[in-house]
């Protein structure tokens, strides 16, 4: 009887061991998904309290693409800050290349591609095109730069979907950026 509780308490023991083991291997994304689902309950509760956030007024219909909505939904910006850190862009490049290639993936791409060029070529103000142009004018921008501004352009009205050579120059002007720093 002895030998069988044992042999209990040594499975048990192993099996803490290796979820600990587990936890703290993949503690980044443990901790990634307790943070969502804290913020979704805190939604969740505001929402049946009534607390939402008043949506922005209604203006001309013009759209309009916040680079900072894709990268922090739960954060806020302050100028003069960088968008996001270094950690936090390799983590979100993780996240743009394990998605599947869609509309997501590649506005995903565009953040990431604008979180890593200067602050002062662009301003949450800025469309992509005046944005590529400040580029252009510092001559900071690249054939690929370029090409994936375009096809942004087109994707966010609507009026493409990407296709894998979308994704393949995406692909490789952030892995350059990855690379440069």
């Amino acid at each position: 009887m002895s030998g069988s509780r044992w042999l209990h308490d040594l499975l048990l023991l192993l099996i803490l061991a290796a979820l600990v083991g587990i936890l703290i291997w993949k503690r980044r994304e443990v901790q990634q998904v307790l943070i969502s689902a804290y913020h979704a309950v805190r939604r969740w509760i505001l929402a049946r309290l009534g607390r939402t956030q008043k949506a922005l007024p209604e203006t001309d219909g013009a759209y309009c693409d916040y680079v900072e909505d894709l990268l922090h939904q739960e954060q806020t910006w302050k100028a003069g800050e960088p968008s996001i850190s270094g950690r936090q862009w390799k983590q979100r490049y993780r996240q743009y290349r394990r998605m599947k290639p869609d509309t997501a993936r590649y506005r995903l791409g565009y953040a990431l591609f604008l979180a890593k060029i200067p602050d002062e070529v662009h301003q949450i103000c800025c469309s992509p095109a005046e944005i590529l142009q400040q580029m252009q004018e510092q001559n900071r921008a690249s054939a690929e730069m370029a090409l994936v501004t375009e096809r942004y352009m087109q994707i966010r009205y609507g009026m493409v979907t990407p296709e894998v050579p979308d994704f393949d120059t995406m692909d490789l002007l952030l892995k350059q950026m990855a690379h440069n720093g």
